[in-house]
């Protein structure tokens, strides 16, 4: 695994749930996790060695998440401006413990751990998923600060939701 250049920085994976698995194959490669304060984390998977998974944690906005499964924007553009203008990068054994974590500055993160530059989103069952999203029989916390955002988002895609649907949407994505 590449060496890191940042900061040894505790950063407890437990206290977020986890609500998709974006990108998959033999195993989550993205997913998307949120806390109970209403921010969302995308898990991006890195490298691995014989004791550790290594992954890339970083906060999203639900804009750029948004921008991101519309594909207005890679990959590399998200991780490429985090909401803490940082990610972490931790080391997970086998058994699910974290063995390290690092945060580094996005200036920092070794090229090999950045996805090509055409890196948009693809889901096998893009259109199914997003019908399902639309179901409304999910449940997310919206953050209050994001409820303009999540209000005009709702709008464009042309949902129809009552103010208490709002606050029960998702457990595939995060919109």
């Amino acid at each position: 695994m590449e060496e890191l250049k940042g900061y040894d920085i505790p950063f407890e994976i437990k206290t977020l749930k986890h609500r998709a698995d974006l990108i998959e194959q033999d195993g989550p490669l993205l997913s998307l996790y949120y806390n109970g304060k209403g921010d969302y984390y995308l898990f991006y998977w890195l490298d691995c060695d014989d004791r550790a998974n290594r992954w890339m944690i970083l906060r999203v906005s639900i804009e750029s998440l948004y921008q991101y499964l519309s594909k207005q924007i890679t990959l590399l553009q998200v991780i490429g401006n985090p909401s803490d203008n940082f990610v972490w990068i931790t080391d997970i054994d086998t058994n699910g413990k974290q063995i390290s974590t690092k945060a580094l500055p996005v200036a920092n993160i070794p090229t090999d751990y950045l996805p090509a530059e055409d890196s948009w989103f693809e889901f096998d069952n893009q259109n199914e998923f997003l019908k399902e999203v639309g179901t409304y029989k999910f449940e997310v916390d919206i953050p209050r600060s994001d409820n303009n955002l999540f209000s005009t988002i709702v709008a464009k895609r042309g949902w129809k939701l009552s103010p208490k649907t709002i606050h029960k949407f998702i457990d595939k994505v995060a919109f």
